[in-house]
């Protein structure tokens, strides 16, 4: 696992191993796009969905659709579900290993991330999840 921080002087920044919970943010939702309907209805059945920011989802239904959606885009975005003020994006990381989901995502304040650059970033992160996918088959 690694990091990058942005050379911006107002930024999101964690350390490398902090944990996120998985029924957050973009990560999480790509994560769990690859598991199968099965694995997924499983564990959002055993599951409680949290209101983290008022823009969260906390209805199963709706939150397996926008999985869903990152599983059939290979894409997810977090629009300040997780933390207020804070977009991220992700796209799933496909390294042929069993049990094994990664990802890769980037973080930013919604001010730096907005709708005009969302396609740019989504293509860069798709990219550089090929150069990866690559190095694994």
């Amino acid at each position: 696992m690694d990091k990058v921080d942005s050379p911006f002087d107002i930024k999101v920044s964690s350390e490398a191993g902090m944990a996120i919970p998985l029924l957050a943010g973009a990560g999480g939702k790509v994560l769990l796009s690859q598991l199968s309907d099965a694995e997924l209805d499983a564990l959002l059945s055993e599951s409680k969905l949290k209101k983290f920011t008022p823009s969260s989802c906390v209805h199963k239904k709706n939150y397996k659709t926008m999985i869903k959606r990152a599983r059939l885009e290979k894409f997810a975005l977090d629009d300040e579900e997780y933390i207020e003020g804070v977009r991220a994006l992700a796209v799933p990381l496909h390294l042929h290993r069993v049990n094994l989901q990664a990802a890769i995502w980037i973080v930013g304040l919604k001010s730096q991330i907005k709708n005009e650059v969302l396609p740019s970033y989504k293509s860069m992160l798709q990219e550089i999840a090929s150069i990866i996918e690559m190095r694994f088959s």
